[in-house]
């Protein structure tokens, strides 16, 4: 006996069908999110890419100096030569991204080379009047070391409220502060000819940004130190090879 085939059917698929149609709502919300996600990837892509450079120029020049013997200048200009290439590295990936749609003249290198340099010139003769406790500080900023130079021009352009309170002492200055004379101190110049210790101020700034200034000097190889001597600072020194 034959058993006629019901007129209803229903069919379940337990897993969902890859081929029924989507809400709109849930369509928009997805790309939306996907939007978001790249936006966010993007930003932060720029903001590495546009610190990374600076970084690299300091925490090598440290490395150089500190580890391996490369002397004061050779450091600066070792570490100045590797961010050239980073930059140059910069030109060819944005080149590959955009499909080689991005003609590169053939003076580029030179043309970031110029750039880099002129970096290093301004970062290791200049300091901000603004920037410098003191007229004394303010011309005593080429007696320290260049690789501190070197890092302390970079964190002032990027902190434009940050301020250099010491650089180099005499035992008069201890004598005067009412201090012991700290025969060991980096503040004194050293035999390399250079000054090795700096102060930043901490007072009367918000401690978010000290501490992302604190971060910033222990991250690139200085020694740090929080501490009280006439007055609560942030004490950053480059220790001798």
């Amino acid at each position: 006996m034959n058993v006629p085939e019901s007129p209803i059917r229903v069919e379940y698929d337990p897993f969902g069908s890859s081929d029924r149609p989507r809400s709109p709502k849930v369509t928009s919300a997805k790309r939306e999110r996907s939007f978001l996600g790249r936006w966010i990837r993007g930003a932060f892509g720029l903001v590495l890419g546009a610190i990374l450079p600076f970084l690299l120029l300091v925490r090598l020049s440290v490395f150089l100096y500190a580890e391996t013997g490369w002397g004061s200048w050779g450091a600066v200009l070792g570490a100045g030569i590797a961010t050239a290439f980073l930059l140059a590295f910069y030109v060819w990936l944005l080149r590959v991204r955009l499909q080689n749609r991005l003609t590169v003249p053939s003076a580029a290198l030179r043309w970031i080379a110029l750039v880099v340099a002129a970096y290093l010139v301004y970062a290791l003769v200049y300091l901000s009047s603004a920037q410098a406790k003191t007229t004394d500080v303010q011309s005593g900023f080429r007696d320290l070391h260049p690789v501190m130079r070197v890092a302390v021009s970079t964190i002032l352009l990027a902190d434009r409220g940050a301020l250099v309170t010491d650089l180099g002492r005499t035992e008069a200055d201890y004598r005067s502060w009412g201090l012991p004379v700290n025969e060991a101190s980096l503040h004194f110049e050293q035999v390399d000819g250079w000054v090795h210790a700096m102060d930043l101020r901490t007072l009367g700034r918000p401690e978010w940004r000290n501490r992302l200034v604190h971060f910033y000097f222990w991250a690139t190889g200085f020694r740090t130190l929080r501490h009280m001597g006439t007055a609560d600072h942030l004490h950053v020194s480059l220790p001798l090879p």
